[in-house]
């Protein structure tokens, strides 16, 4: 690889590397990416970064690979949301038990009914966790349902049902119900 190569290959990682700390750091504080393409907070940001670094004002002005795009920006959270979500069996699994606390109560913009669905555990020092685990888009609120999406979130995250020690549901009579409710179900 000659010389020329090896500088651009480094100076398009380093850039990449910006790109993702801007993804990492909107996302954090759950601000908007962008209200079109030219405008928003990413490309606030990168124009900020441009300028004190020189590179940055260059990949500004290639025409195309630039990583700026809203696709690529949304790929780049899911796979680092699939990252965090993949740790979370682990600290849990030190735990051993943990309990699952799930909410109906919430329509995404479409109108659509989402589950949200939030893992509680202790770690080693007694110390409360909880974990955001997602929304989950659900055709219904009934029992059978709502039991169906935990029971599916449980085995992505290979957690087993047999270590869940408690549960909250803020979904009132589908899940409370001592014959169909979750309870009943999952025994």
């Amino acid at each position: 690889m000659n010389a020329t190569l090896a500088e651009e290959l480094k100076k398009n990682c380093m850039i990449f590397i910006k790109i993702l700390e801007h993804v990492k750091f909107l996302s954090r504080l759950g601000l908007a990416f962008q209200r079109n393409e030219e405008c928003g907070n990413f490309l606030q940001l990168l124009n900020l970064r441009a300028t004190d670094d020189p590179h940055v004002c260059d990949w500004k002005t290639k025409k195309r690979d630039k990583y700026t795009s809203h696709d690529i920006q949304n790929e780049i959270v899911r796979i680092m949301a699939t990252d965090i979500l993949r740790d979370i069996p682990d600290s849990i699994s030190d735990a051993k038990f943990f309990s699952v606390l799930v909410d109906d109560e919430c329509t995404d913009a479409s109108n659509k009914e989402q589950l949200t669905i939030c893992l509680r555990w202790t770690d080693q020092a007694l110390e409360p966790n909880e974990d955001f685990v997602g929304f989950y888009e659900i055709p219904n609120i009934t029992a059978n349902t709502i039991v169906g999406a935990i029971k599916d979130v449980l085995i992505r995250l290979n957690l087993s049902l047999n270590n869940c020690r408690g549960q909250r549901f803020d979904v009132g009579g589908p899940m409370a119900g001592s014959r169909n409710g979750f309870a009943a179900q999952t025994l």
